[in-house]
């Protein structure tokens, strides 16, 4: 009797892993897709302004929040020039205009509330959020998304020195 109840059981488990295992490649597969497609658009978008501002592009910098909001991060060494592009808008910033780049992070204890790159400039501030879910700090996701906002404050910060 025991054997019967262990193996459906075990049928059991066979099946919800073969389940999720189908469903969460196709899930990964949509998200590298998304992915993807975001980058290519910011991408295309970047062309059109480089080309109307005279860029010169010396490196390239992609970035998403956790709401798939992608910031495309452009450096020009002989400007000494910041340009980042979003969906929706971009802005330019000179090197010697920007007065200093912070991450910001709101926590209620454990749990990650917020995760933002702020650019202080002589006249303004401009904040720019990768995490606006609640999530654990020390989670996975948590720990990637407070080393995005490192990271993009570090590019900037290491751009204007």
């Amino acid at each position: 009797m025991i054997k019967y109840i262990l193996l459906i059981v075990l049928i059991a488990i066979t099946i919800i892993n073969f389940y999720s295992f189908t469903i969460g490649k196709k899930i990964k597969k949509n998200n590298e897709l998304q992915f993807l497609l975001l980058r290519k658009k910011l991408e295309e978008k970047s062309l059109k302004i480089i080309e109307k501002e005279k860029i010169l592009v010396n490196s390239k910098h992609f970035f998403v929040s956790d709401i798939n909001e992608g910031f495309l991060l452009i450096l020009d060494n002989a400007k000494k020039l910041v340009l980042i592009i979003s969906d929706d808008t971009y802005n330019t910033y000179l090197a010697k205009d920007i007065v200093a780049c912070k991450s910001i992070f709101k926590k209620n204890k454990n749990v990650l509330l917020q995760s933002s790159s702020i650019i202080e400039t002589n006249d303004s501030e401009y904040e720019f959020t990768f995490g606006t879910k609640k999530r654990k700090a020390n989670s996975v996701l948590g720990k990637f998304i407070i080393d995005t906002t490192d990271q993009f404050t570090d590019l900037i910060n290491d751009f204007i020195k």
